[in-house]
């Protein structure tokens, strides 16, 4: 019990530094990329039409948070950072201190196989995700536990699917 209070601690601390500078990134990006040749756009993200801000929930939000946690978030943080990343630091245990974290190949090889996994539907802008795979890993190897990294993808998750419905009534 009480690792589980650190764990949401460590969820709750992430969450407040992140999430808000995630937030200014997406409001930039989406005011940027119709600067973009079209040619990009297309490679660098899924939108289309111009951004227009209304705040919204995405249809159905209580099957996403639902959808997110136990079909997505969970099962894909047991595997990859659990399962995964565990097994190879256990191969390739060396590694550098980075911000309390010991971050070696396995923290590297788990967040580019994320990534890859990614794929199935092949859209390059869907690489993307290794941004916050290499996030999820940090945290991972910082707490020992896979319980504020799933939470925090789901979270993550979840706001990229309020901001899509709020920017471009997507979701």
């Amino acid at each position: 019990m009480r690792q589980l209070g650190k764990d949401l601690r460590f969820f709750l601390a992430m969450s407040a530094l992140v999430f808000p500078l995630f937030i200014a990134g997406y409001v930039a990006f989406t005011w940027a990329w119709p600067q973009f040749p079209a040619e990009w756009v297309r490679l660098l993200t899924p939108y289309t039409g111009a951004p227009h801000f209304e705040f919204r929930l995405p249809d159905r939000f209580t099957e996403w948070v639902i959808d997110d946690v136990f079909v997505v978030a969970l099962p894909e943080e047991f595997f990859y950072r659990g399962y995964i990343q565990t097994r190879l630091r256990d191969l390739w245990p060396k590694g550098r201190l980075f911000l309390g974290a010991r971050l070696g190949p396995a923290f590297w090889v788990t967040a580019v196989l994320f990534a890859l996994g990614h794929l199935a539907i092949f859209q390059v802008w869907r690489l993307g995700v290794f941004f916050p795979a290499l996030l999820f890993g940090w945290m991972r190897e910082r707490s020992n536990s896979i319980v504020a990294p799933a939470l925090f993808h789901a979270l993550a998750n979840l706001l990229i699917k309020i901001l899509d419905a709020s920017f471009f009534g997507r979701v």
